[in-house]
């Protein structure tokens, strides 16, 4: 499918339906690493009635598409013949929490931050594993996100999916099944085209010392991470080796740090001197520039120490 047939089917989808297409948008701002000259077309979706028929018209023209979210791991190529689809849903004024208290329903575009607060006002246990995540809770769940305190599938209970046929599904965790399995960094039930719109989440608990605990990670981040810098959080995941009984974890950030790459730089595009998984933009660093620096950065830890380190971030 060429580019001007997929242009000609977002003029369908936003003459006859109403919905909001921008052309060639610039891109720099939908990630946090605000890599320059990216553009593309962005499908703005507001309601799941709008999502289902925008996914079924793109794939009835066998017409491809990426999820655009926080932009807190993403960056995107110059040049994609293929539209981003942004989930832009209203919050509806409701209270989030089910009858019995245990669990809270929250569109995909929520933010994490939001969901933080809760978490301190209402002292969640298990709420405290995406402290400081600058994502959607969508894209968190996508990613299955976490930091040192644990991860975001400890807590999800179910899951509402819309396919690439416009056709929705619901993923329930119980004592009974799981129909949401996790591993490192990554779901394992979403298939190629499917988009989260709704997450529902437990905590295991009611603590007084939630608010605590929260606020000193959040301190902890503020002396160990750039947060003030362009940067898409850890670049790579931590390697682990199960090829022995016990699994052995090898910290990125510790391992690029021992290369002595620590405020190497190409371009515009660095390794951040305050913790070493972080790649910096100083301000006019493109798409080329990141990924000719993460294979150099690739390669030198492997030549050192035969490691392949994948990356975090999604291109």
């Amino acid at each position: 499918m060429n580019v001007l047939s997929v242009k000609k089917v977002l003029s369908i989808i936003r003459d006859n339906f109403n919905i909001e297409v921008l052309f060639n948008e610039d891109l720099t701002s939908y990630s946090r690493l605000r890599l320059k000259g990216a553009r593309g077309d962005i499908v703005i979706i507001k309601s799941e009635d709008e999502l289902k028929i925008t996914l079924k018209i793109l794939t009835d023209n066998n017409i491809k598409y990426k999820v655009i979210a926080a932009g807190s791991n993403q960056i995107y190529p110059q040049t994609l013949n293929i539209p981003y689809i942004k989930i832009a849903f209203k919050e509806e004024p409701k209270n989030n929490k089910s009858k019995n208290g245990y669990e809270y329903e929250f569109n995909a575009n929520t933010s994490l931050s939001s969901l933080t607060q809760i978490a301190v006002t209402e002292g969640l246990k298990g709420w405290e594993v995406f402290t400081g995540i600058p994502a959607t809770i969508g894209g968190a769940v996508f990613m299955n996100a976490g930091t040192e305190l644990g991860e975001i599938s400890e807590v999800v209970s179910e899951v509402k999916i819309i396919n690439k046929f416009g056709e929705e599904r619901i993923l329930k965790k119980s004592n009974s099944k799981n129909e949401l399995p996790f591993s490192y960094r990554r779901n394992l039930f979403c298939d190629e085209g499917d988009i989260i719109t709704k997450v529902k989440l437990i905590h295991l608990g009611i603590s007084d010392q939630i608010a605590s605990i929260i606020k000193n990670y959040q301190q902890k981040r503020s002396r160990t991470q750039p947060l003030d810098k362009f940067t898409c959080g850890c670049a790579f995941k931590n390697y682990k080796d199960s090829t022995s009984r016990v699994v052995k974890i090898f910290s990125a950030g510790k391992f690029i740090d021992l290369c002595g790459l620590k405020g190497f730089s190409l371009n515009d595009i660095s390794i951040n001197n305050l913790h070493a998984n972080f790649i910096e933009n100083k301000g006019e660093g493109t798409y080329s520039d990141f990924c000719q620096f993460v294979n150099i950065i690739k390669e030198e830890l492997f030549l050192q120490y035969g490691l392949e380190f994948e990356l975090e971030i999604q291109i």
